[in-house]
């Protein structure tokens, strides 16, 4: 009997140490995954709102095991995060200000181009009105040359004319001379004749 009672004591004894052993273990695994869970949430929360474009948020680091240097190592990539996007966003203000002075100068550089055209367009029709008056001195010069020939031509007739003028001038006078001789001779001829009648 004695027997039994140490058995029975020793099985319950057992159990009960096993049971012991068994919710510490559960407590244990409890504490350990909840040890585990917690510091992996916050990252995971923080790092959920990075993915929707939040850099604001920071963990705070309170232990200096792996959770500890996780959070810290996520802490620099947000802080990274967050010096690369301000770069991004000035870089992108200044793109933006050059584009709008390329804007500003492709303008200017286009009314350049149409005051350049104009001044072409100007040029082209002055050349073209003083292409149409040359034409039109030639055309005056050459009239003018022509009335020059025919002047000369009949300055050239009327020296003709006047040479033969001259000439039969001239054979005019002679004839008078010779007439006027023939005339002193007549006229001595009838001094004569009047002497002669006279004696």
């Amino acid at each position: 009997g004695a027997v039994c009672d140490n058995v029975d004591r020793c099985q319950t004894t057992t159990l009960v140490i096993l049971f012991i052993v068994i919710i510490s273990g559960a407590g244990i695994a409890f504490a350990t995954v909840r040890a585990i869970i917690l510091p992996l949430r916050k990252i995971n929360k923080v790092l959920s709102y990075m993915a929707k474009g939040d850099l604001s948020r920071q963990l705070s680091v309170t232990s200096k095991d792996e959770y500890g240097e996780l959070s810290k190592n996520v802490n620099q990539v947000v802080s990274d995060l967050r010096t690369l996007v301000g770069e991004i966003s000035s870089n992108a203000h200044l793109l933006n200000t050059a584009a709008v002075q390329s804007s500003e100068e492709i303008d200017q550089v286009a009314q350049s181009l149409k005051q350049q055209k104009d001044t072409v367009e100007q040029v082209t029709t002055i050349t073209t009105e003083l292409s149409q008056n040359a034409d039109h001195v030639l055309d005056k010069a050459t009239n003018a040359e022509q009335q020059m020939a025919d002047a000369m031509q009949k300055s050239s007739k009327l020296e003709a004319i006047a040479n033969v003028t001259n000439d039969r001038i001239t054979t005019l006078v002679n004839m008078l001379d010779t007439t006027t001789e023939l005339m002193a001779v007549l006229k001595n001829e009838s001094t004569n004749i009047g002497g002669i009648l006279e004696t």
